[in-house]
Parts: C-alpha cells; structure tokens; sequence
C-alpha cells in the first residue's frame, strides 16, 4: 500500500475501490489497485497488486 500516487505508480486502475483495515483498526478506503516501480541495485522491479491508499502516512510491504 501506498499514498505515493504521481512519482512510483507505473500504472493504476482507479476503479478499484475498497476498505482496508489498519493496524490501530481504523478502516480507510483504497482509491485504485496498480502496479509500482521500485529502484533495485539489479535495476528497476515492477510490484504488481499495490493498493493505493491517499490517506496512508507511510508505504507498507508486507511478503508472504
């Protein structure tokens, strides 16, 4: 998740629309789902299934 949404997003569908809920439970609603480019030593890397969040104070990654 992140609210970064004019500088990483490589690309975004903004009508995906849902609720999260965060870690002090309070439920915020997601405004897209996308795609991010990040900066890698090997170069960049595309992470796809991102959700963006506008009122997220900090990106949040989370590997299963």
């Amino acid at each position: 998740m992140t609210s970064d949404k004019s500088i990483i997003f490589v690309e975004m569908d903004t009508s995906v629309r849902t609720q999260v809920k965060m870690g002090n439970r309070v439920m915020v609603e997601t405004k897209g789902k996308g795609i991010i480019g990040v900066q890698t030593k090997k170069g960049k890397r595309l992470i796809h299934d991102v959700l963006y969040v506008p009122d997220l104070n900090q990106s949040l990654l989370s590997l299963g």
